[in-house]
């Protein structure tokens, strides 16, 4: 056998002027190929032949072998061994790519007989070798699981025609969705090449980023990294706001921060609320709102990373929006003819400062502090204005009783007062519970209001609570009345606010009031871009997991309030009208003219595109004014689970507002009869958007308790950005005079995108 090998090896030396190196590189191990081919040991033979491709891949019919054996067939006769191994989409791409450098009656006789093994595809139509028939077969027989199949087609495809669309011309009028760049991507993942797929995926994102390339671009990186050396050690955390052991008052706080990894950071979550990721970055900055309660609240980050290790960090953060009892212990008129209040000042969490008519009071460190202070005998009241370390305010009147001031016998006689009409409580009068509340503002902007009260009862308190949430109450009231206040969050619209005090006898006592919470008019959903939601596309193969994708996707622009969406009623009266069906304004210019219809300034055209394994669903913002695409993304759900459809349209509906968003700025000067407006690209904005344009007046501020009850807007008209640049846009509007002459004036002029 030696020997034999020997004179093989001299053979090969003449046979192929490449020398020794190749023939012991590449013509042995194709020797070894047909070796292992004749004793039917086809995986052996697929190896050593993709040793003699790697080493000489062109074919060569003339070149000698041994003895009278000629003919170097490396790919032909790896197609016949996996063939034999039943791999016949593999089987299929290696005896083509014979063929095509030079048919042998074998190559084309095993390929016929791998291509009848494979699963049947058929095409639309007769195949003409265009670049939409590579790419359909491409696509059946990536659903029937043929890899290297759908591989060659896809390379096929990109030969012919390499740009990406979603509305790719065919022939005529005729477009289809066209992505063989992702597609070979994702062909290459399922094919185990994990690194080709990476390289596929990437030049796709970077020409036509897509929600479905970023999904199997994460799944190649994981999986290249779980064949190297990952990193062992999770993604790093780092919260820059808010600080941990913050003390607060407000309803919400912005949480900043970002989360590092080497494995590339693919999720961050806030309290539970997922960042809108696609493709995993080592390093991701993260800005979201969290929603605060009363009391002690721990803000959760975690971020995961490709390889499924994840990490935490937390801050604590403490709401308080009780505002300082104010304990009446007595009023008395001292030697001197002054008036002297004592009482005790208290709060759950820290003192700040105190003011009695208008003058400051000197208070002790820490949560509690008594306090005396002496006002003139001409004084007719106290005005009590007690703060605590977080800013939350008690304002109270006491009045102060009229034979104090005249010089009668001293007392310790307290009264508070029904605030503006004076009247003394009837809590004075006698040892049962009491409860007297101010009436609070009927009407406010602000997101919260302080109500405000004076409670006692001679049996003691047991406890108060406002809309449920209890109030604490100062071991030194024991059973003398106190002053207190609490902050409550408005929702838009009517919010009833109810109060319940009960004492140790078991008595209740209960106030209910209603604010109406009104917003700005240049806030209200109102004011916002007026759209009207299309039916929605269904492509490929539909089935009633996505039926209801409307419903969610209107249901989930509405909630979002980014949009002022018009009633489906009106756009479905007005489809009855015009004799249109949904598959008709499916063309985005029917599209634009129904919206025209029901006075749409853009209309939401949503397509869902599904497979038997997979959907994939996108949204377009149109403009029906200019016909701009103002807004376009897309979402990918790889499983078809039970109420994923829901969760994908929430998702689309949260990319679309992300991707128009609502931006204020200001309008800097006028120019050429154009608007120069403080905001730029880095805010996401972009030609033919809609802006407001207004002028906004001094608020209008409760003097007793301080709400903001409304702020004037004037309205100076709408306009539409045309050029954006890194920190200025220019904004056009049919009537810039008042706008110029306002700014001339040094008048804050601004804006908000509609």
């Amino acid at each position: 056998m030696g020997r034999a090998l020997i004179a093989l090896t001299v053979v090969a030396q003449l046979a192929w002027p490449g020398g020794l190196a190749f023939a012991q590189a590449g013509h042995d191990a194709y020797i070894k190929g047909l070796q292992h081919l004749d004793a039917k040991r086809w995986a052996e033979a697929v190896q050593a032949f993709d040793a003699a491709i790697a080493a000489d891949p062109k074919e060569n019919k003339g070149a000698r072998l041994y003895g009278m054996r000629y003919g170097y067939f490396p790919h032909r006769d790896k197609g016949i061994a996996l063939y034999h191994l039943s791999k016949f989409d593999e089987a299929v791409v290696a005896l083509e790519e014979s063929i095509r450098q030079g048919a042998t009656p074998e190559a084309t006789k095993t390929l016929a007989a791998a291509k009848a093994k494979q699963p049947a595809v058929t095409t639309s139509g007769v195949f003409r070798d265009t670049f939409w028939d590579f790419y359909e077969r491409g696509l059946k027989y990536s659903e029937a699981g043929a890899w290297k199949a759908a591989i060659a087609d896809f390379r096929a495809a990109r030969a012919k025609r390499d740009k990406e669309d979603r509305r790719a011309r065919t022939y005529g009028v005729d477009f289809i969705e066209y992505f063989p760049v992702r597609e070979l991507g994702v062909a290459l993942y399922q094919d185990g090449q994990y690194k080709a797929a990476v390289a596929e995926l990437e030049k796709s994102l970077a020409a036509f980023p897509t929600a479905k390339a970023a999904y199997y671009y994460n799944l190649a990186r994981a999986a290249l990294l779980r064949q190297a050396a990952a990193d062992p050690k999770p993604p790093r955390i780092k919260i820059d706001e808010p600080a941990d052991g913050l003390l607060t008052n407000a309803l919400a706080m912005e949480v900043r921060g970002s989360a590092e990894s080497k494995n590339q950071v693919a999720l961050v979550e806030v309290n539970g609320e997922a960042e809108l990721i696609e493709a995993a970055t080592p390093s991701r900055p993260f800005t979201q709102v969290a929603a605060l309660a009363p009391g002690a609240n721990v803000i959760q980050v975690r971020a995961k990373d490709l390889i499924g290790q994840e990490s935490t960090a937390t801050v604590k953060v403490t709401v308080d929006r009780e505002g300082p009892a104010v304990i009446l212990d007595g009023v008395t008129r001292v030697a001197s003819g002054r008036i002297r209040l004592d009482g005790t000042v208290a709060d759950n969490v820290r003192l700040g400062a105190l003011q009695v008519n208008g003058q400051a009071v000197t208070l002790g460190t820490g949560a509690e502090s008594k306090f005396s202070v002496e006002v003139p005998a001409t004084a007719t009241t106290f005005q009590i204005e007690a703060a605590d370390a977080v800013g939350n305010v008690t304002r109270v009147r006491i009045a102060i009783p009229a034979a104090l001031r005249q010089g009668a016998r001293p007392g310790t006689e307290i009264v508070p007062v029904a605030w503006r009409q004076q009247i003394l409580p009837s809590f004075l009068q006698r040892a049962g519970l009491t409860l007297e509340m101010e009436k609070p503002p009927a009407e406010v902007q602000q997101d919260s209001v302080s109500i405000a009260g004076v409670v006692g009862s001679g049996a003691g308190l047991k406890d108060l609570k406002v809309n449920g949430q209890a109030h604490q109450i100062p071991a030194a009231a024991a059973n003398k009345p106190f002053a207190f206040s609490y902050g409550v969050p408005l929702n838009e619209g009517p919010n009833t606010i109810t109060v319940v005090a009960t004492d140790q006898a078991g008595k209740t006592e209960s106030r209910t009031f209603t604010v109406v919470r009104k917003v700005e008019e240049i806030a209200q959903v109102g004011s916002r871009l007026a759209v009207a939601v299309m039916p929605v596309n269904h492509k490929g193969q539909p089935t009633a997991l996505y039926a209801s994708a409307l419903e969610a996707v209107t249901d989930a622009l509405v909630n979002g309030k980014r949009f002022k969406v018009l009633s489906r009623d009106q756009l479905e009266a007005i489809l009855r009208e015009q004799k249109l069906s949904a598959s008709q304004i499916v063309d985005p210019a029917t599209a634009i003219k129904v919206g025209k219809l029901v006075a749409a300034e853009a209309v939401i055209a949503v397509t869902v595109n599904e497979t038997p394994k997979s959907v994939e669903a996108y949204g377009q913002l149109i403009s029906t004014e200019t016909s701009t695409v103002l807004a376009s993304k897309d979402v990918f759900d790889p499983e078809k689970a039970p109420g994923s459809a829901r969760a994908r349209m929430l998702e689309l509906a949260a990319k679309l507002k992300q991707d128009y968003p609502l931006v204020e700025g200001t309008v800097m000067m006028v120019a050429n009869k154009r608007l120069v407006v403080g905001i730029g690209a880095p805010k996401n904005v972009r030609p033919d958007m809609k802006v407001i344009v207004y002028q906004e007046g001094q608020p209008l501020i409760d003097p007793t308790t301080k709400e903001v009850l409304d702020r004037p807007i004037e309205s100076l008209g709408e306009g539409m950005l045309k050029e954006i640049k890194e920190k200025i846009s220019y904004a056009e509007m049919r009537d810039v005079a008042k706008v110029e002459q306002t700014v001339a004036q040094k008048k804050l002029v601004k804006v908000i995108t509609k």
